[in-house]
């Protein structure tokens, strides 16, 4: 098994145990990405399936009624962080190929969220 996916299991695993507030050791959270699992958590709390997404900064809302289907992909960036646009163009050539609504989950200094729809405008002359 590759340390990609070794590391996607151990991180769900982690914060599923969060949720419950199951008992972890500290060596287990150690790497974690703090506000995606803040927008993770935000997430379940108001009622949505989600899962890991393609990379450390994203994360996948899934249909409740479609079972395997995806509705959006998430971006969770730092309010500090600066993204390229190389980065928010991945993010929503990724989304347009799978037909999928793009997120950016906005986390502030105080674990505040908030959500940005993204689109794409075209403008015809």
């Amino acid at each position: 098994m590759s340390d990609h996916i070794e590391n996607v299991k151990r991180e769900e695993d982690i914060f599923q145990k969060l949720i419950n507030r199951k008992e972890i050791r500290a060596e287990d959270i150690s790497g974690i990405n703090w506000d995606r699992l803040a927008v993770y958590v935000d997430l379940k709390q108001k009622g949505k399936v989600v899962c890991k997404g393609y990379d450390d900064s994203t994360l996948i809302i899934k249909d409740r009624k479609i079972e395997g289907k995806s509705k959006a992909i998430i971006l969770v960036i730092n309010e500090a962080e600066k993204i390229s646009p190389t980065k928010l163009l991945d993010v929503i050539s990724r989304s347009k190929s799978l037909n999928l609504e793009v997120l950016v989950a906005l986390v502030d200094k105080y674990g505040d969220i908030t959500y940005y729809n993204i689109s794409e405008a075209r403008l015809i002359r």
